[in-house]
């Protein structure tokens, strides 16, 4: 006779089976019961006060997924499954408080419940926000459109047609999807981006599954703006985590630095990262002064911080250079 799942597995399981169900359930077991994480144990680590997580990276976009456990059977399972010279034991954290950790992970894109298997049911970026707050995240779907206009999408690249029914997806409408060109999970099927073809109408794609594809594509053909395009569409969509991991290779590659900085600095400052924001905008205007969204993040994130008259300044710095600029005109 088997053990009994705890409601959390039960919870989990049901969500890797079925990806479009309804996941309160799940939100609700998450914040009340406790879970696992893996730690790789290190010299510097060895007497248990700090963690050296366990986290595996996307192939395509760089972010950084966290494998997050219900048991600690199913933790030291998925551990002996690794292959790997660490170390790895499981550490358990109280009900909630995992994901107030997790939002502070660099790169954090999301985490993995329960893997591995077939499907396997995870968290985005936006969800362990509102985990992280005790909040319960949106259902969705969730839609999005690309921030800037209709995409004109490669030539030559072969698309599966279909319908989406609101029964199933909670909307309807023409979906595309490109199983050749980039990888597509069930779990992708969450968040949509709308698309306008070759034939001048819509059809949706799942917003992972068209990032990857666009970063195969940016890669492939060495193209500098098809790059600028990925990392506002994924801020766009939220996958702020793939988006740090972009601007951290591009910041490395001759003439990006001082856009990666500023796309950074829009990257934590849309992701509540404040702090980070003004560190990253005030030393990159050091070398970098004609860079405008490096004013932009430096204004709006003093002014989130509810700091008016160093929102005033830092405009006043930018105008300097950028007089027509709409958001710093906005501060003085």
């Amino acid at each position: 006779m088997g053990t009994a799942l705890s409601l959390l597995a039960e919870c989990i399981q049901a969500a890797a089976a079925d990806s479009f169900a309804p996941r309160k359930s799940l939100f609700e077991a998450l914040l009340a019961q406790k879970t696992y994480l893996l730690d790789a144990e290190t010299k510097d680590s060895c007497d248990g006060s700090e963690l050296n997580l366990w986290a595996e990276e996307d192939s395509d976009l760089g972010g950084i997924w966290v494998p997050l456990f219900s048991t600690a059977e199913s933790a030291m399972g998925y551990a002996q499954s690794l292959q790997t010279e660490d170390a790895l034991r499981c550490v358990s954290q109280a009900p909630g408080r995992v994901f107030e950790l997790l939002t502070a992970i660099p790169r954090i894109a999301g985490v993995r419940l329960d893997p591995p298997g077939e499907e396997v049911a995870g968290l985005e970026w936006s969800e362990l926000r509102a985990l992280s707050e005790g909040r319960l995240p949106d259902e969705g779907p969730h839609l999005y459109d690309l921030p800037d206009g209709p995409f004109p999408m490669p030539s030559g690249l072969r698309g599966r047609f279909g319908q989406l029914e609101a029964s199933r997806v909670g909307f309807k409408g023409r979906q595309v999807v490109f199983p050749d060109e980039a990888p597509l999970a069930l779990e992708d099927f969450r968040r949509w981006v709308r698309l306008t073809l070759d034939d001048h109408e819509e059809a949706w794609t799942p917003c992972r599954h068209f990032a990857a594809l666009m970063r195969r594509k940016a890669s492939f053909d060495h193209d500098p703006q098809l790059e600028t395009e990925l990392i506002a569409a994924l801020i766009e969509f939220e996958m702020y985590g793939d988006a740090e991991a972009v601007c951290g290779r591009l910041v490395l590659e001759p003439g990006r630095a001082g856009f990666s900085l500023g796309q950074l600095a829009r990257i934590y400052r849309r992701s509540g990262r404040l702090d980070e924001c003004l560190r990253i905008c005030e030393e990159g205007l050091l070398d970098y002064p004609d860079e405008a969204a490096l004013y932009r993040n430096l204004t709006l994130g003093r002014a989130e911080l509810e700091d008016l008259e160093g929102a005033r300044e830092a405009a006043r710095g930018g105008l300097e250079r950028f007089p027509l600029d709409a958001t710093l005109r906005r501060f003085v």
